[in-house]
């Protein structure tokens, strides 16, 4: 893969318990974005950027933005603490949206189905918030292995498929054990800060040992 990208935050509602419903971005000035995009590709020589948030009108507009601009789109909506009805009902809203994107610009669109979702999602592990979830996974790693999520998965790519023609592919954490067999790419948020600096290159990615494609 030849891909290079940025991630360009649209505004992500945090919402849940331990969360005051905020945002990152709480304006959209589209003359900014599209000088910030610009940016990104030209001065920091980007061929792609994930467009995350909340809003997938949001996301929608940065994305056209961008394919004028002749960047690759990873469309990337997060929706924090809803029931897993309730996000997958909004993920296939999402992919129907931009839908007519990628059938404009076919190659060029990416959908990422969910991100994080064993800590973002109730129901696949215990805990009422992020914080309780990530504490009892903790505590016994093998929680993960319960099988939900790749299950949670599986369900939700075809119906992901029956409105949306471009590539699929999940937004994992390094943690996560997912079976990648129903996505066209493998994701991970392998994330380097200043904690991990010295070691995120040895830092394992147990998301992409059940890899099947």
């Amino acid at each position: 893969m030849q891909h290079q990208g940025v991630h360009y935050d649209t505004g992500t509602v945090f919402r849940g318990p331990g969360y005051a419903i905020s945002t990152r971005r709480t304006a959209l000035d589209l003359s900014l974005v599209r000088r910030e995009l610009e940016i990104i590709r030209d001065d920091l020589h980007a061929n792609a950027v994930r467009v995350v948030g909340s809003d997938v009108g949001r996301i929608t507009v940065v994305a056209e933005i961008a394919l004028g601009l002749a960047l690759e789109v990873w469309f990337s909506p997060s929706f924090f603490e809803y029931s897993p009805e309730e996000t997958t009902s909004r993920l296939v809203a999402s992919a129907e949206a931009v839908a007519p994107l990628e059938a404009a610009h076919p190659g060029r669109v990416v959908f990422v189905a969910g991100s994080e979702l064993t800590l973002l999602m109730p129901g696949l592990v215990a805990g009422n918030s992020v914080t309780k979830r990530l504490q009892d996974l903790k505590g016994d790693w093998a929680l993960l292995g319960n099988g939900k999520l790749s299950a949670y998965l599986a369900a939700l790519a075809p119906r992901l498929r029956a409105v949306f023609d471009g590539p699929l592919t999940y937004a994992s954490l390094p943690f996560e054990q997912v079976d990648w067999g129903p996505f066209d790419y493998v994701g991970v948020d392998h994330y380097r800060e200043a904690r991990t600096k010295d070691r995120y290159v040895e830092i394992p990615d147990r998301s992409c040992q059940r890899a099947s494609r």
